[in-house]
């Protein structure tokens, strides 16, 4: 089978979850099927499991994978390091988004 290139997923922001393969995944992270696993052995991502005993992974799924990638390659952070980074990213999220609520309902 011939090697396409790259794969290439566009993130974008829908109300509906789309889920990918393993194969999709670590072609649009360019990462290794282990660096799969480590991550989601350590609850970094979780992913679900179709039907068929297959894992599949949201869009989600995929940031987190990038974002993981980004701080393991290029700063060289361990898979324990990453799970804390990540988490503390998502609490910062968490606040903003409350922030900007709270400064909506002032401004009513």
């Amino acid at each position: 089978m011939p090697d396409k290139g790259p794969v290439r997923i566009i993130l974008q922001h829908s109300h509906t979850t789309t889920y990918y393969t393993e194969q999709e995944t670590i072609a649009a992270c360019q990462i290794e099927v282990q660096v799969l696993q480590q991550l989601c052995d350590a609850g970094v991502i979780q992913g679900i499991e179709d039907v068929g005993g297959e894992r599949r992974y949201s869009t989600e799924d995929i940031v987190q994978l990038r974002r993981a990638h980004r701080l393991q390659h290029d700063l060289g952070v361990n898979v324990e390091g990453i799970e804390v980074i990540l988490h503390l990213l998502r609490r910062v999220e968490s606040l903003q988004h409350e922030l900007e609520g709270y400064r909506s309902v002032q401004k009513d």
